[in-house]
């Protein structure tokens, strides 16, 4: 289904790939708080780092769809990625 060259295809790219990266790193700042890494307790990962990296996955399905010339999938992943780039730099940053 995510092959096809659809605006809503790229919504739904656009939400599911950042739904997996904050889920992936979420639980592993959760698993890994208190061990030691090269010596120095790990603290866990801010939530606002999560955050933005999960936003950031967006761009692997954005550069698979310019890859592959789906033109309208892109510009679907790229308006998502916009809307939750601005809602970050709004929730954390200002």
């Amino acid at each position: 289904m995510l092959q096809r060259d659809s605006l809503w295809v790229g919504f739904l790219a656009a939400l599911i790939f950042p739904a997996a990266a904050w889920f992936g790193l979420n639980y592993m700042s959760d698993t890994m708080v208190g061990k030691t890494i090269l010596g120095i307790d790990f603290s866990g990962f801010s939530e606002s780092f999560i955050v933005t990296m999960a936003v950031c996955a967006n761009f692997f399905p954005f550069f698979v769809y310019m890859h592959t010339r789906k033109d309208d999938a892109m510009r679907g992943v790229g308006l998502i990625t916009m809307v939750l780039a601005v809602l970050v730099a709004v929730l954390y940053f200002l």
